[in-house]
């Protein structure tokens, strides 16, 4: 995964401190860090570099030298979007934004979040996948916009950040955030499978428009084909991938697919409870998957003293509280895992119903250790 960060102002001569805000996102994105910047507008990147190589380094530059891009995640179909020989999705997603806009989200397979300057039109995109697998987060001023992968870099480090007492009252009653709002003061987040353009006016203003990013129409494939296709769309380009494998069947699903796509993971993980009741212990199935499949099952045990010395690390990771207490144990995988891969290969929630409002806490998690990047070619995925 990487972090991006960026801001339009009305005044050009306005600016805000990017360098600290996309240094703040270094976590996210360990192997590069990049800002573009001028006439009141910025947009910066800490990469995670796993498409692309050098002709992926953000943020990217459209051929006029002045329309920019910066994307966080990954866009599945690129080389289908593009027949002048590129090598990169952010250069493809620049190329259809730069032809049609907004429209050309529609194009996007994958989960994103994508922030497109036109430097014509004197104006900032930004839009989410329909699952809302990358976070994206807004701080909407008089005539100034700031965006941001995480909450806290919107505010200043002289700032305090004031908590949303409505919102934390919903997260209290009901276990999760309204959608589109977040636990700070002035701070929205954009929702899932949605786009927002913010304009520089004629007098001197911005002026906002919105939309929904279409679904794909109906088509008649089957339920395998659109699985299978979507993990030969997903597989991870890198070598070094892990998956977590819990013998369920999501994770079994998706390394029965990923096999077949001649990409599997080189190795898998299971996290068990030594001191917890038998009803627990899910190894039995994650063995018998891997042993299926010939896969290296690593078992990782979640001792109560490991689960009480990271709840500190896993509500900083996470930004904003979520329910569930799978969030400790789920983070000590991750973090197992970091040690030796780049790429994490999940089956969560894959048929959840629940899955386009909560995202991807693994994803949240991952950006912890120094940048995994995170797939989840499941049920959920078939549309992206």
């Amino acid at each position: 995964m990487c972090g991006i960060a960026g801001y339009l102002t009305a005044d050009p001569q306005r600016v805000f401190p990017l360098a600290s805000m996309v240094k703040r996102l270094r976590h996210r994105g360990p192997d590069e860090l990049g800002l573009a910047t001028g006439y009141g507008v910025g947009l910066g990147s800490a990469r995670l570099a796993l498409v692309g190589g050098e002709r992926g380094r953000q943020p990217i530059r459209a051929h006029d030298g002045e329309s920019l891009l910066v994307l966080n995640g990954e866009i599945y179909n690129w080389q289908d979007l593009t027949d002048e020989g590129e090598t990169s999705d952010t250069q493809v997603a620049l190329q259809v934004l730069g032809r049609q806009g907004a429209a050309g989200l529609a194009r996007f397979k994958g989960g994103f979040a994508v922030a497109y300057y036109d430097a014509r039109r004197q104006s900032l995109l930004l839009a989410r996948d329909h699952f809302g697998q990358k976070p994206l987060y807004l701080r909407e001023e008089a005539n100034a916009l700031r965006f941001a992968s995480e909450p806290i870099v919107l505010f200043d480090p002289e700032e305090r950040p004031e908590l949303d007492q409505k919102t934390l009252s919903s997260l209290l009653r009901f276990q999760f955030l309204p959608p589109g709002e977040s636990l700070f003061c002035g701070i929205t987040v954009l929702r899932p499978g949605t786009w927002v353009e913010f304009a520089r006016s004629a007098g001197g203003d911005l002026v906002r428009s919105a939309g929904q990013i279409p679904w794909p129409e109906p088509g008649d494939e089957t339920i395998f084909s659109l699985f299978n296709n979507s993990c030969h769309r997903q597989a991870p380009a890198n070598e070094n991938a892990a998956l977590l494998l819990s013998g369920g069947l999501d994770s079994t699903a998706v390394l029965g697919g990923l096999l077949r796509t001649g990409r599997a993971p080189t190795q898998a993980f299971v996290g068990y409870f030594p001191d917890g009741p038998e009803a627990w212990d899910e190894r039995v199935f994650a063995r018998c998957a891997a042993d299926a499949f010939e896969i290296d099952l690593v078992e990782v045990p979640i001792t109560p003293q490991a689960y009480a010395e990271v709840i500190p690390s896993v509500v900083q990771a996470l930004g904003e509280p979520i329910a569930g207490p799978g969030a400790a144990s789920q983070y000590i995988l991750c973090h197992q895992a970091s040690a030796n891969h780049r790429v994490l290969l999940v089956g969560k929630e894959g048929t959840s119903s629940s899955a386009a409002t909560r995202g991807c806490e693994f994803s949240r998690f991952c950006r912890a250790f120094g940048g995994i990047h995170t797939i989840q070619p499941t049920i959920r995925s078939l549309v992206g």
